[in-house]
């Protein structure tokens, strides 16, 4: 057996069984009022089926060595199969079976060149659709690997999904003017047509530091509407492209504090939302990351350029969170399912494309070199 498929082995998941809805999974209110409330989740262990469908990278100098670049745990999958991963300056690509089939574009500012690279969607016709976050601009693959088109945004955009037509919807901060302190824009043709919703808990207009403050994770679904999440808020709105919003989703609130800088012992890590997906059915499904009860155990101190102490990561698997999968069909305020997923330290977004709903996951070879794991989800029924 080889080395790559021992390590899928070794890291396979026991098969679940099934289990079906609970009354208490029953929120109240309603998502199209935007008055759905799941004040608590109970844990279901069996609900979500998970396999690993395959592994992303090399080792050493073998072809496709991953460097842990920005984007690499934000694979897409594209018509043909294939894994798109970001590395900074250039895209690799990886056939289904997780052997390197390209690699495309390079470190630059020119057409098919990139500073920090990661697709986020595919396209009907295959095109793959790449953000570089530090040229502001969105760029277009064919399957042919040929720049097909870019588009040039108006300001940094730290997430954005793909709508109909040449429109994307991103979250960044527009200073001043009409569009400023809204957390997501609607861009038409590089510029903005229309901003939409507000920070929680803050007014329309907000400052730079409370944007910062609240990242917001954007999906999508067939229909084009917008779902957006703040990383530090269970809380879940969704908008039409005319700015209307749909509805909301409030979850069981995390126990965070105000954001202050650094970890410390009287300013821990925050709980997180990692990422959001809906599915083909319009499941809304949520990848959250906990703080770990004993999650002093994976840092150490360090000292500060004023002369206090701070924490950091310690070397190793990073031990300071835990993950936990939701799923919720908004339609009538309910919990399908909610899983602990802890076989893994460190899990990444959903991944664009391909079929039904899957996952990235960062772990590491025999020399040290990161190799990304693809694994699929689906609701046990």
């Amino acid at each position: 057996m080889s080395r790559r498929r021992q390590a899928l082995v070794a890291l396979g998941l026991a098969a679940l069984v099934a289990c079906g809805r609970n009354d208490d999974q029953v929120g109240s209110g309603s998502f199209s009022e935007g008055t759905c409330s799941l004040s608590e989740i109970s844990q279901q262990p069996n609900s979500i089926d998970v396999e690993l469908v395959t592994q992303l990278g090399g080792e050493r100098a073998e072809p496709g060595l991953l460097t842990g670049s920005y984007g690499t745990l934000q694979p897409v999958q594209d018509r043909l199969g294939r894994f798109w991963v970001g590395q900074g300056g250039e895209l690799m690509v990886f056939e289904s079976d997780g052997s390197h089939a390209a690699t495309v574009g390079r470190k630059g500012e020119g057409p098919l060149e990139f500073l920090m690279a990661v697709p986020f969607h595919v396209d009907a016709t295959g095109r793959v659709h790449v953000i570089d976050v530090d040229n502001q601009r969105i760029s277009v693959v064919g399957e042919d690997l040929v720049l097909a088109g870019q588009t040039v945004l108006p300001t940094f955009a730290y997430e954005v999904v793909a709508l109909k037509g040449n429109r994307y919807a991103i979250s960044g901060w527009i200073p001043s003017g009409d569009h400023a302190g809204f957390p997501v824009h609607v861009i038409e043709d590089g510029w903005v047509a229309k901003s939409i919703g507000a920070l929680p808990n803050e007014p329309s207009v907000a400052p730079l530091e409370a944007m910062q403050a609240q990242r917001t994770i954007l999906a999508t679904d067939g229909s084009g509407s917008v779902f957006a999440a703040a990383d530090r808020d269970y809380v879940v709105s969704s908008w039409g492209q005319d700015g209307r919003r749909i509805g909301r989703l409030a979850g069981p609130p995390f126990a965070n504090g105000p954001l202050r800088g650094g970890w410390s012992d009287d300013n821990p890590p925050s709980h997180h939302v990692r990422d959001i997906h809906v599915d083909a059915e319009n499941r809304l499904w949520l990848l959250l990351e906990y703080r770990r009860p004993d999650w002093r155990d994976g840092v150490v101190e360090r000292v500060l350029p004023n002369g206090g102490v701070g924490l950091k990561l310690a070397n190793g698997p990073q031990r300071v969170y835990r993950f936990r999968m939701d799923v919720v069909d908004p339609s009538n305020c309910a919990a399908l399912a909610s899983q602990w997923l802890d076989h893994t330290d460190t899990f990444g977004e959903f991944v664009s494309g391909g079929d039904g709903v899957a996952v990235s996951e960062l772990v590491h070879g025999e020399a040290g070199d990161p190799l990304v794991n693809i694994w699929s989800l689906a609701l046990v029924r």
